[in-house]
């Protein structure tokens, strides 16, 4: 049996990849051109594999894993939420934090915040990179300040100043230790 075709749009993103001898580009450079090209991609590609790569790319994934992220990320969207391999959640990220399928940092935002809630309450392992990510986030863009008070690892570390502090109350220790 023949493999299957690519679609069209998938066949020209991975034109923009480097080939052997052609490593003149990043991998970041290629993961964002092709990124912006395939912002609005949609696909209903049945993929049940398991994907495991440290720092995806599209470049990376075989042509169905290629397709079988494109489905997944095509659902979400869509609202409905769907455990996966933590590539392709990864891979989402990398893509809203340089605000693909995004119309601004601030939905950017929003976006990932509720990946946070909606995924996290999936798979839990993706809350310590969001977390940390989402303050780099912020500070990056130059969002709002106060969008950092909600963040779980600003609220540890004020809890831990306020352990650290000499002459806190009773009740600001309580507080902190709860937070905690």
């Amino acid at each position: 049996q023949a493999p299957e075709k690519l679609p069209s749009l998938l066949r020209t993103a991975r034109s923009l990849e480097n080939k052997p001898g052609l490593y003149w580009q990043s991998r970041e450079s290629v993961f964002l051109k092709q990124a912006k090209l395939l912002a609005g991609y949609e696909d209903d590609y049945s993929f049940t594999g398991n994907v495991v790569r440290y720092y995806p790319t599209y470049e990376s994934l075989s042509d169905q894993e290629l397709r079988g992220y494109f489905s997944w990320r095509t659902k979400l969207r869509k609202g409905d939420i769907r455990k996966t391999s933590l590539s392709f959640v990864f891979l989402h990220i990398y893509e809203l934090i340089n605000q693909i399928g995004v119309s601004d940092p601030e939905e950017g935002y929003y976006k990932l915040q509720s990946l946070r809630k909606d995924y996290g309450a999936l798979d839990d392992s993706i809350l310590p990179y969001l977390d940390r990510w989402m303050v780099h986030y912020i500070v990056y863009y130059g969002l709002e300040q106060s969008l950092l008070e909600d963040l779980p690892r600003v609220r540890f570390d004020r809890s831990i100043d306020v352990l650290e502090a000499r002459g806190s109350t009773t009740a600001q220790i309580s507080n902190a230790v709860a937070e905690l």
